[in-house]
């Protein structure tokens, strides 16, 4: 992804301190643009935020079940759900 598209990615997605503190902690986890904006797209709602920095307050730090989470999250659902639903076994 090219520098622009990540800025004017980054503007609409990161507009909220909750937002702001997530994308700092998944910069944190690991120093990946695509990956902390990619995140933070899973995770729409402020409420759906503070879910996620909890999760990673709790101990998530694999960026794989990371990415998993938010998208989870996204369709309303659980981790567990989401893995049987999109057959995913890892």
């Amino acid at each position: 992804m090219n520098e622009e598209i990540c800025v004017e990615l980054k503007a609409k997605r990161v507009n909220n301190e909750t937002a702001n503190k997530l994308y700092n902690m998944l910069k944190e986890i690991w120093d990946n643009e695509e990956f902390a904006l990619g995140v933070i797209g899973g995770c729409t709602t402020e409420e759906k935020q503070q879910k996620m920095i909890n999760a990673i307050t709790d101990g998530l730090t694999d960026t794989d079940e990371i990415t998993i989470y938010s998208l989870a999250l996204e369709a309303d659902t659980d981790v567990a759900t989401f893995k049987k639903e999109y057959d995913i076994d890892w």
